[in-house]
């Protein structure tokens, strides 16, 4: 059987960005909330799911 691990990030910075991505290349399954739509470009070259907000990050809709 084969499980991914969910994680979720708040803040993409200068370095949580790079945290973010290195996840991301070893298969998590990431979910991000960026307070400024740019810094979303730090996990651009891997899969992700950008949620509205933080609580919607924390609980997201079935």
């Amino acid at each position: 059987m084969t499980t991914t691990s969910r994680v979720g990030f708040v803040g993409l910075g200068g370095q949580g960005g790079p945290i973010t991505a290195a996840s991301g290349e070893r298969g998590l399954e990431l979910r991000v909330w960026a307070r400024h739509p740019a810094s979303l470009s730090a996990v651009e070259r891997v899969p992700h799911t950008v949620h509205g907000s933080v609580a919607e990050l924390g609980c997201p809709p079935n």
